[in-house]
């Protein structure tokens, strides 16, 4: 088989090389790609969409003005909704004061599709100037949408809707909208004991009266929080739940402690999970210590997590134990560790001679047999480990998965940022074609500033071949941001001679950067 043959039929570079609508080559102008990007909100290229968005809002004012002029010519078209509801997800993730206004205007727009575009935009960008166009939605709005304005009703106006919520109960009025609120009062520790003693002395339903006694809890009150402690007792599972959400919500995870012993097993979990955030003491380490020897794997998780998360001095030593136990519980001491590393200094240098340990002693099984092995190993945060995992993709032999070995090991070396590191550095010394494939491809798992970073240098360098080159450009126009990588790519398909993927080059940049009527 020909090399050309082989890469041509690689499931990675085979849609990008089928063919697409003849628009020739790329001639378009990339010094100012603002108008293109906004238009393309109208191509009905989902993915397109999805990845421009964050690079639209991050173009501040420029890039809203754009938008507002195209949310205006599209206002009154039945067919251009979904432009609107695209243009003001933009906004949504734009910081400029002047989305804020476009938002708030298209809250009087007829359609609630965008309407609920726009109330989600101000669930972050609400001011108190909203409040009333915002309230004035509620007895119109569907269910969904009324847990939104709500929530955007809170960032505008909590004061507001706080004194809201009490004539709400009184009047027995939107009482599908009480936890909400009573839950973001807790959250955000809005208001004292005395303003919230209406509230207390109402009847309120068993899904509200928690949260209500966690934001008075906050604002000192010894009696709503003696009345939190007598709820986690409570003989209903459910209630015991919103009792335990609302401890973490008053700001006291260590009342949880009572619950780590619970016969539901989800509220063992939760319980477990939230002493990660309590002050360390006797009693949250001991029933922690307990939790790991639950028969509940969630709870073991929990707890070890949690003991991790208070710098527990045998915590490490646990989970270093269970590393080398079954792969349930290799399983649990990864997923324990994983936002933990940095605690235990050198931890992963002894995880990682734990498993090579077991890797040597199950060279003689398939690759299938010791994946899990493989796998733990691409989750430590250690250069040395993935060495080891781009050494073995070298010379191991097989598959898995459909996979080459060599695509599925370089794969989980692309886990960390520490094993991405060592692909991009072993995509230099590497000479074969589809092995160089595996590396963009494990590189480019990690979106940031590092992959685009190499992504660029593979681009631009001598040694890339055609289908590296176009699986690159694959990658990087995800990353952007388009001023930067759309010259780059016209540059490197006007230097292209390969018959096959000079075409599949144009079309992609024709995909992300060609106006959508050229």
């Amino acid at each position: 088989m020909s090399e050309e043959a082989s890469w041509s039929g690689d499931p990675r570079l085979r849609p990008l090389l089928d063919p697409c609508p003849p628009r020739g080559h790329f001639d378009a102008d990339t010094s100012h790609l603002l108008p293109v990007l906004v238009a393309k909100l109208s191509s009905g290229q989902l993915e397109v969409v999805r990845h421009l968005r964050e690079e639209l809002a991050a173009q501040g004012d420029l890039a809203v003005g754009a938008l507002d002029r195209e949310i205006r010519s599209r206002y009154t078209d039945r067919l251009g909704i979904p432009v609107l509801r695209n243009a003001l997800g933009v906004l949504r993730l734009s910081d400029s004061p002047l989305g804020r206004e476009v938002l708030a205007r298209c809250l009087e727009h007829p359609h609630e599709d965008v309407r609920a575009q726009a109330v989600r935009g101000l669930v972050r960008h609400g001011t108190p100037a909203e409040y009333d166009a915002l309230l004035a939605l509620l007895p119109i709005s569907s269910p969904q949408l009324r847990t939104t304005l709500t929530e955007a009703l809170w960032t505008a106006d909590s004061g507001r809707l706080s004194a809201a919520l009490a004539d709400w109960v009184a009047a027995v009025e939107n009482g599908d909208l009480w936890r909400t609120v009573a839950r973001a009062m807790a959250a955000d520790g809005a208001g004292d004991a005395v303003a919230l003693e209406p509230l207390l002395e109402a009847v309120l339903p068993s899904d509200t009266r928690p949260f209500v006694l966690a934001a008075a809890a906050r604002g000192g009150s010894d009696a709503a929080l003696d009345e939190l402690r007598d709820l986690l007792g409570d003989d209903d599972p459910q209630r015991r739940t919103w009792a335990l959400e609302a401890v973490e919500l008053a700001g006291r995870p260590e009342l949880a402690v009572s619950l780590v012993d619970d016969p539901d097993e989800s509220l063992r979990t939760l319980a477990a999970s939230l002493l990660a955030s309590a002050n360390e003491g006797t009693e949250v380490a001991a029933a922690l210590r307990a939790g790991l020897g639950d028969a509940s794997r969630s709870v073991r998780q929990a707890s070890l997590t949690s003991l991790l998360a208070l710098g527990d001095e045998g915590a490490a030593e646990v989970a270093l134990s269970m590393l080398g136990g079954g792969l349930r519980e290799m399983e649990i001491a990864l997923l324990s560790l994983r936002d933990h590393w940095t605690r235990h200094p050198g931890l992963e240098d002894e995880a990682l001679a734990i498993l090579a340990r077991r890797l040597d002693d199950a060279a003689g099984e398939s690759l299938e047999g010791r994946q899990a092995l493989f796998q733990a190993v691409g989750q430590l945060p250690s250069e040395e480990g993935a060495r080891l995992l781009l050494e073995r993709a070298r010379s191991e032999p097989g598959g898995l998965h459909r996979m080459s070995a060599h695509r599925w090991l370089v794969r989980q070396a692309g886990n960390t940022a520490q094993g991405r590191a060592v692909l991009a550095r072993g995509w230099w010394e590497e000479d074969d074609t589809a092995r160089r494939l595996d590396v963009i491809e494990a590189v480019a798992f990690g979106s940031d500033e590092s992959a685009r970073a190499f992504l660029l240098a593979v681009l631009r360098a001598e040694r890339t071949s055609p289908p590296e080159v176009l699986y690159a450009a694959d990658r990087l126009v995800r990353l952007g941001p388009a001023e930067e990588v759309a010259p780059v790519l016209k540059r490197r398909a006007l230097a292209l001679t390969d018959p096959r993927v000079r075409p599949a080059l144009q079309c992609l940049l024709w995909r992300w950067y060609g106006a959508p009527d050229q």
